[in-house]
């Protein structure tokens, strides 16, 4: 048996007034809530990835997650992530720029299967 119930009747039972909300700003709430950047913050970070990392290091590491702790990146080789580490500062102060959230630190994963790109080159640094 299901249980359907009139929102508005709910409403009025609890004695509130709810409208619809869209979609995006019910994400946003509830990644807020849970200490996350918002929607569009996140948005920004992987749409905007190429301004945030420049061209070079954009092409051999993704984003996966952003706080304002972290920003968690993955690289396909180990030397990547020595790139990574040495453009930190540059990668956070960037993500505070383009995305509205500078995280405190940033960690590099390691995952060959992600990649099929090689070690970088002398003319890729």
């Amino acid at each position: 048996m299901s249980r359907w119930v009139d929102d508005a009747a709910h409403a009025e039972s609890v004695g509130a007034k709810r409208e619809p909300k869209p979609v995006g700003e019910v994400l946003d709430t509830l990644m807020r809530s849970l200490g996350a950047p918002s929607a569009p913050a996140v948005a920004a970070l992987f749409d905007q990835w190429p301004t945030v990392a420049g061209a070079a290091l954009a092409a051999s590491v993704r984003p996966i997650r952003l706080d304002a702790d972290e920003l968690v990146v993955v690289v396909g080789d180990p030397a990547w992530a020595s790139q990574v580490r040495w453009h930190d500062t540059d990668l956070r102060r960037r993500c505070g720029e383009v995305c509205g959230v500078t995280p405190a630190r940033t960690v590099v994963r390691v995952d060959p299967k992600r990649f099929a790109d090689a070690a970088p080159t002398n003319q890729d640094l």
